[in-house]
């Protein structure tokens, strides 16, 4: 297989497309496992959660010090810390 048909292989993986320029039969049982993965890792609901969880994390950091200086901010930090 050529760099240019693996690459692509792999975007359509990540992108779960399906688009295949070769035969998944000729490839061994490891590439077919590292294609089985990238599809894994690259589906609509596992980018989502990952962004939301990311995003979360990093707002919570931003918003530190204006949690630390209102009460009601305290409360829903409390509210939060408690709910995980």
């Amino acid at each position: 297989m050529s760099y240019v048909y693996g690459l692509f292989l792999c975007c359509s993986a990540m992108t779960t497309t399906g688009l295949n320029t070769v035969d998944l039969r000729d490839l061994d049982a490891f590439q077919q496992a590292v294609l089985c993965f990238l599809m894994t890792i690259g589906n609509v609901v596992f980018v989502s959660t990952a962004i939301v969880v990311i995003r979360r994390y990093w707002f919570l950091e931003k918003m530190k010090h204006i949690v630390k200086h209102t009460k009601a901010g305290k409360e829903i930090a409390q509210d939060i810390e408690r709910q995980e």
